[in-house]
């Protein structure tokens, strides 16, 4: 049975859990349904939304929370490259990626994403088509990795609630 489920990072980098509801799917009617519950209940919109694919939940997202920002999940996005991409090229393609989401500062990932594109475009252009924008991070606002690693983002987004679903 499907579990939709909402994490908030807390601008000092503490997760609290939000919301664990069971429904028959995660449609754009059960995602609306488990954000308006979460504005009723005194969520303030939070700056950044990290998600998954699902398309219910990022048009629920847009209606509820039309001015945050949306981040596809860095583990999803890589598991999409990965089924577009031949099993051989798996590990270089895996090691490419994580000189984006891993580096150090925002023109390091802007170079990686470039050599990314470079190198992938011309081999697999399917793998570079589900390539993330890092639009947040070639800003040098944050930087975006697994909901785990998101420690570092409290001094951007203080006194901001984020969430991710």
């Amino acid at each position: 049975m499907p579990v939709l489920g909402v994490i908030g990072v807390l601008f000092d980098g503490r997760k609290r859990l939000l919301a664990l509801e069971l429904c028959g799917g995660e449609s754009f009617a059960a995602w609306k349904g488990c954000l308006d519950d979460r504005v009723a209940r005194g969520l303030r919109a939070p700056v950044l939304c990290v998600v998954d694919g699902n398309a219910g939940l990022r048009r629920a997202r847009g209606l509820v929370w039309p001015r945050a920002a949306v981040q596809r999940c860095c583990v999803h996005k890589l598991r999409n490259i990965e089924r577009k991409a031949p099993k051989h090229a798996l590990p270089e393609i895996r090691d490419d990626f994580h000189r984006i989401v891993y580096a150090a500062s925002a023109e390091a990932a802007r170079a990686a994403y470039i050599a990314f594109e470079r190198t992938w475009a011309k081999r697999r252009s399917g793998v570079v088509a589900v390539v993330l924008l890092f639009s947040l991070v070639a800003s040098g606002q944050i930087k975006l990795r697994k909901i785990d690693g998101w420690r570092k983002i409290a001094a951007v987004l203080s006194q901001h609630t984020v969430t991710a679903a």
